[in-house]
This record gives C-alpha cells, structure tokens and sequence, in this order.
C-alpha cells in the first residue's frame, strides 16, 4: 500500500515537474524497443534509481551530449534497473527521471533485472556480469538478433565493466562516427557514403571517396576512445597493420561536409 501511494505521488510530481514517462519494461521488451530503433544511434543507460552515481551519470548525457547534439537521429534509453543491496523501486524511477524534455530520450522501469544474476549480459552487453552504472553506444546498423544483446561499439562504466567511465570520452565516440553535432554547428555530416575495403583488414585498406571531384578531402582515422591515430594522405593505400585490433571510424572532411564510415581492424 505504502509503494502504491509513494508512486502516485512520484507521478503526480513527475506530471507537474515536466518529467518524461517511466515504463515497465523487460529484457524481451527492450529487444523489441532495440530493434524497432534500428537506422538510429542509441545510447542505452543502465542503472538504479536511488544510486547517486548513476543519477549523476544520466544528467551528464542529458547536458553533455542531448543538450548539445542537435542530431535527430539519436536516441536515448534510459533503463532504470533495480539492484541487488538496494531498495529502489518504481517511484524512484520517475523522481530520477524528472527534468528532462528531449523526445528523442525515453525512460523505463525493470524490477525483475537484479544485478543478483547479472541482468543475463554474459557475453552480451560487453560481457560484464555487474553491468549497472554503464551508458553505451550502439550504431545505427546494430541489431539484437539473439536472447542477449550483441556487444556494443563503445561502452563507459563506473563499476569496472569495459572502458571507465568518462563523459567526455563518450562524447568523442559519437563525434568521431558523425553521430553529434554540437549546438550551433551546421555542417552536416553523411554517413557511410564511401567504401572502405576490405572490411575486416589486416594490413592495407583503400577508401573510394565520395564522387565530389571539385573537393579536396582531409582523412583521419579515430579509434573507439575517440582519439586520431592516423592522417593518411593517400585514400588508396592506408597501411593500418600497426593498429591494434578493434573497430576504427574514417572520416572524410571536405570542407562544408563530412562522410564517415567504419572498418574492424583483425
């Protein structure tokens, strides 16, 4: 009775404070929500409600990358989860939830994803078994085929799974991939709209251009933090042996347009 009431109030103030809809969701559900995104970048947020980290993590994305990425093209997931140790529950959802009022954002509640089992992400979602307090980034190409989702192109968490957590880092990756376009900027970015072959490389790579023939193109190569590695100046022959193994984003710069694609280096 107590929760009952406890929500009804978090939801009156949640109607009255501007906050966007929580809904009760489940691992099945997600998958069908996943999916009927593909053809559209998705930043996925896992994390409890009443764990001040993870609430600190989820208004880093809302003022470092959805205030700031003009891209409609981007979605956010907020999942919150109910962790094992902790008392949350569905109000404190909605309570965590309040402030926000980005469409392309959408919030929703799982009391059965108890970090107890480790949400069933084994080999999914970058294979960490205590995957809570974590925001990845999966590209417009990426599907859930499986039970579990596939790994993502970039993840940050603040509990040890995959790369640590850094909100400036994160925001790299999408840049890097064409994926954020900050306020007040309005040269556009295309995605893949030139070829990279052969993909997977081991050794050389060679790039066919967009067919612009009056631009001159300025290359770089970022890898998954973010960061260049490379300036090559001859798009037929980038030798990318010395690269570590990983997946690497192209980006062609022609002055009042931008293309990037991807390759995995093997």
């Amino acid at each position: 009775m107590k929760k009952t009431i406890s929500l009804f109030f978090a939801l009156l103030f949640a109607a009255f404070s501007g906050a966007q809809t929580v809904t009760d969701i489940n691992l099945p559900g997600l998958k069908t929500k996943f999916n009927s995104l593909q053809g559209l970048t998705r930043i996925i947020f896992l994390g409890d409600p009443t764990c001040p980290a993870c609430i600190q993590t989820v208004a880093d994305l809302k003022t470092n990358i959805f205030n700031q990425c003009n891209n409609p093209d981007l979605r956010g997931l907020i999942v919150w989860i109910h962790v094992q140790g902790w008392s949350s529950v569905k109000s404190d959802a909605v309570n965590a939830s309040a402030g926000w009022s980005d469409s392309r954002v959408t919030f929703y509640w799982d009391s059965l994803w108890d970090i107890s089992y480790g949400f069933g992400y084994q080999g999914g979602w970058a294979g960490c078994n205590w995957a809570w307090d974590i925001a990845m980034i999966y590209p417009d190409t990426s599907t859930w085929p499986g039970t579990y989702p596939r790994a993502p192109f970039y993840c940050g968490s603040k509990t040890g799974c995959c790369n640590g957590y850094n909100i400036t880092t994160l925001k790299n990756q999408l840049n890097a991939i064409g994926e954020c376009t900050a306020s007040g900027i309005t040269e556009p970015v295309l995605k893949d709209d030139f070829s990279i072959w052969p993909n997977p490389a081991t050794g050389q790579i060679s790039l066919e251009l967009p067919k612009d023939k009056g631009k001159s193109s300025v290359i770089e190569l970022f890898n998954m933090l973010g960061e260049s590695v490379m300036k090559p100046t001859d798009p037929s022959k980038i030798d990318v042996s010395k690269l570590p193994k990983g997946v690497y984003s192209v980006v062609v710069d022609q002055g009042e347009k931008k293309y990037t694609a991807r390759f995995v280096k093997d």
